[in-house]
């Protein structure tokens, strides 16, 4: 008899230890939590140069996807770090959970280079279409994308890897570098993103004009759920819908008029309506 009471009493004991243990794991889980919704998002933006994403005189994160961003992430009621890097560093913070937020900028085709446990905006909230460029003073004419062959390209390497093929492509880290190099005719064409010439033109005293649209590259918003845990696909949604609303009362046209660039008000906007509440989202492990 008292060999059963006293099992009974262990059993208990035990069942009481194991009740605290998990209570502090979870009061610690949610003081982590706070303390980690208190902290500001750390948020990665592709360095693609003025006007889009780019260094200020100060070393500051300045453009328009900054901007974009700001309106986003406000008004979800967090505040947020901005820093402007290489495709390759911004890519490798978020998955290394040294960044929460990036927007990630990929040629159409290629793959996102995120972890699976990453979530990523099934609709992309920019389409930038990528035009080859020439020297205004070359008499260079192109149609078609195959007719590039044979002339000596140049472009920002923005995707994880270099194009591989018999085409002759030189990469550089900057648009400055890019319009260079054009500028000293060391390449024939350039293929960028609109107003990729911004203040170049006047800097190397030279014109460059646009011979057509090739290929697109699209923007989507990446989470990492290193640090925000479970938290992570709601503030994705959440994002993917406070962009939505914004671009269905006009406010990306506010923020592209006040920079002067009302032409890419059509790359701004959703290129499909997303279907109900819950499908903003997908963690990139299921693509």
């Amino acid at each position: 008899m008292n060999n059963i009471l006293f099992r009974s009493c262990v059993r208990k004991r035990a069942q009481c230890l194991f009740n605290i243990i998990c209570l502090v794991i979870i009061i610690s889980q949610c003081v982590l939590a706070q303390a980690r919704a208190e902290e500001p998002l750390q948020v990665m933006v592709t360095h693609l140069g003025k006007p889009y994403a780019y260094f200020g005189p100060l070393g500051q994160p300045e453009g328009l996807l900054i901007k974009i961003l700001e309106q986003l992430i406000e008004p979800v009621g967090l505040t947020a770090n901005y820093q402007v890097a290489a495709y390759r560093r911004s890519i490798h913070k978020l998955n290394q959970g040294d960044a929460d937020i990036m927007l990630i900028a990929r040629v159409q085709g290629e793959s996102f280079a995120l972890l699976d446990d990453a979530y990523i905006s099934v609709v992309p909230i920019m389409t930038l279409p990528l035009v080859l460029y020439k020297l205004a003073s070359k008499d260079v004419q192109i149609s078609s994308w195959a007719e590039v062959y044979g002339y000596r390209l140049g472009m920002v390497l923005i995707q994880r890897e270099r194009r591989s093929g018999s085409m002759d492509i030189s990469y550089y880290a900057r648009n400055e570098y890019l319009f260079k190099a054009l500028a000293e005719e060391e390449i024939d064409l350039v293929l960028a993103i609109p107003h990729f010439q911004h203040d170049w033109e006047s800097k190397f005293n030279v014109k460059v004009e646009p011979l057509g649209v090739v290929q697109y590259m699209r923007g989507h918003i990446a989470i990492s759920s290193k640090r925000l845990g479970n938290q992570a696909l709601p503030l994705c949604r959440r994002i993917v819908q406070s962009y939505r609303e914004l671009s269905q009362e006009g406010g990306i046209g506010d923020v592209l008029a006040g920079l002067g660039l009302d032409d890419l008000v059509p790359s701004f906007s959703l290129l499909s309506e997303i279907k109900g509440s819950g499908k903003e989202c997908v963690k990139v492990g299921s693509l």
